[in-house]
């Protein structure tokens, strides 16, 4: 790969301007929310009793960006019964993603712990044996909501400052149009600019 000193855009004609709004926008243009920090950015969601959770984002080839999904851990060895997500020590609650983007959650308060583990259902929805040692930090986590149900993928990041105002109906034009000439008939009236 060659990279080019960001002198040698000007020379192109290109310019390099910094995002001051960066948000993430589903495949809908629905928006998600402000982009944040990690390796392919971040979101920070607010769950019904007030705690946060930040969910992060992986990119998706020539198209934008997804849910990055999380292995679950399992004490069994067929990845049933309770699952334990990673510790990921941000937010009031750990969220891990599993497969299908079926967002997992821990209770309110819990504590990380190590146990020992049997299985973990990868991203990619396959139950393996799990032959690590010693066990990550995990905290047990329960199944939410489906992701999908609520942002339609791939991701794009957009420039809040760039998004266009809705276009105004023309019976919005005239209305506007016929409020400023009766504004217009009382100041007149009323010799507000007479002098």
């Amino acid at each position: 790969m060659l990279l080019l000193p960001l002198s040698s855009l000007a020379a192109l004609g290109e310019t390099l301007t910094p995002v001051a709004n960066p948000v993430l926008l589903d495949a809908t243009g629905k928006y998600m929310g402000h982009l944040g920090g990690g390796s392919f950015g971040s979101l920070l969601f607010k769950l019904s009793n007030n705690d946060h959770v930040v969910l992060y984002l992986s990119p998706v080839p020539s198209s934008g960006l997804t849910w990055q999904q999380n292995d679950l851990f399992y004490q069994s060895g067929d990845c049933t019964g309770q699952a334990y997500g990673l510790n990921a020590g941000v937010g009031e609650r750990n969220a891990s993603i599993g497969p299908n983007h079926v967002l997992y959650v821990s209770a309110p308060g819990a504590s990380p712990s190590s146990i020992n583990f049997s299985s973990y259902r990868s991203a990619d929805n396959i139950c393996n044996l799990y032959s690590g040692s010693p066990s990550p930090l995990v905290l047990a986590v329960d199944p939410v909501v489906s992701l999908d149900t609520l942002f339609q993928g791939p991701f794009k990041a957009a420039d809040v400052a760039q998004q266009s105002a809705p276009a105004l109906s023309p019976a919005v034009l005239v209305a506007l149009a016929a409020l400023l000439c009766v504004v217009g008939v009382v100041i007149m009236r009323r010799g507000i600019f007479a002098g």
